[in-house]
């Protein structure tokens, strides 16, 4: 009897291992699959002509060489472009983060009609593709006014376009792009904060700015520091709305490309091919550097924000 529960047990853990080893396998896969081009392009970027040309070269160049990369930082004008990138990241990210703030505080901690609804419609901004409102914001901001005030006060609507009032403008009524999803995490967070906090605070006569700021604040931090990252990291490589808006501005989405037009007949497509690898990887090393010192609040962000389980 103990021979056959002995080999019952030794038959189940072999099933564990061997399902254990499967899902490693795939994983590795998968993360293979996800970070190959990184390596490639890392590798690529200080490859010599010689050895992006030689077929047996693969990973480990023979010849180290920063070519690739100087060439790469001239085609792209980098300094230029990451100064005009990190200005308006930086103000979308702020403004971003401190209106998902107050959306979100309203949310978990005020009992309103039309709450749910209106907690609703701003989670549906997540899901909503830029190319159905690219145009419609484009005329907007065209002819911008409120209620036709503007227009009846100075004649005409003023055109707000090629400056950076229309990311402004989205960020503080919370119509940033994904902006949807900092106020939903900013949301949980302060949803899960104990309301004896609150209660203590009115016991002690602070109104409820005071306790908006004196006690939320201070303990949001790291989901707000989370809700920044987010925010930079995708205007910093938006697409979509920053040539749309802002056309002579000229930021690292718009540089990338120019890498084609660099030099057009006088270089080797296998190394344009490599200039636009690593202008990729020119553009998110800074992202990679900002996460690298704030990954501790990210995480711990993310954890208290109660989106797991």
């Amino acid at each position: 009897m103990c021979h056959k529960a002995g080999m019952y047990f030794n038959t189940k853990r072999i099933k564990i291992w061997g399902i254990n080893i499967i899902c490693y396998c795939i994983l590795l896969c998968i993360t293979f699959l996800i970070i190959y081009p990184y390596i490639s392009n890392t590798s690529n970027a200080f490859k010599s002509e010689a050895d992006l040309l030689d077929k047996t070269v693969v990973f480990v160049p023979k010849e180290f060489s920063m070519d690739t990369i100087r060439l790469t930082l001239r085609a792209m004008h980098y300094q230029d472009a990451l100064k005009n990138s990190f200005l308006l990241s930086v103000i979308v990210g702020v403004l971003q983060t401190l209106t998902s703030a107050v959306i979100g505080y309203g949310f978990a901690r005020f009992r309103f009609p039309g709450r749910n609804l209106l907690f609703s419609i701003m989670i549906f901004t997540i899901i909503i593709p830029p190319q159905i409102i690219m145009m419609p914001l484009y005329m907007r901001f065209k002819e911008f006014d409120f209620f036709g005030i503007i227009q009846a006060v100075a004649g005409q609507s003023p055109n707000v376009l090629n400056s950076f009032i229309p990311f402004i403008v989205l960020s503080v009524l919370g119509l940033g792009l994904k902006q949807g999803l900092y106020v939903y995490l900013i949301r949980q967070f302060f949803k899960n904060m104990p309301r004896e906090l609150d209660d203590a605070a009115y016991i002690d006569g602070a109104g409820e700015l005071k306790v908006f700021y004196k006690i939320m604040l201070p303990n949001a931090i790291p989901i707000m520091l989370t809700s920044f990252l987010l925010s930079f990291s995708w205007q910093w490589t938006d697409n979509y709305f920053t040539p749309l808006m802002i056309q002579d501005l000229y930021n690292l989405p718009v540089a990338i490309s120019s890498i084609g037009n660099y030099l057009l007949y006088d270089i080797d497509p296998i190394v344009r091919t490599a200039m636009m690898g690593t202008g990729v990887i020119l553009i998110i090393l800074p992202i990679l550097l900002i996460y690298c010192f704030l990954q501790r609040f990210f995480i711990q962000g993310i954890e208290r924000s109660g989106i797991v389980g």
